[in-house]
């Protein structure tokens, strides 16, 4: 965020950092995806958490007159 991005979406895992608690892995991918899931909640500042919480999905900017969607994947 120090580098003052025009934009910042949500990719695949950064809404899994607000639903950590409710998580529960049923077999090894989500048991792989949870750990680094966790590892990465002990790493990031609250701040940081707390900006991920605020980015949407996809992000709609105008530049030059045409509209561009800015988005982690298809939406």
């Amino acid at each position: 965020m120090s580098l003052y991005p025009f934009c910042a979406v949500k990719g695949n895992t950064d809404a899994n950092f607000e639903e950590l608690s409710d998580f529960v892995p049923t077999n090894d991918f989500e048991r792989s995806l949870y750990d680094m899931i966790v590892y990465g909640d002990v790493r990031l500042s609250a701040g940081a958490k707390s900006a991920m919480k605020s980015w949407l999905i996809a992000v709609e900017r105008e530049i030059e007159g045409r509209k561009l969607l800015f988005c982690h994947g298809s939406p």
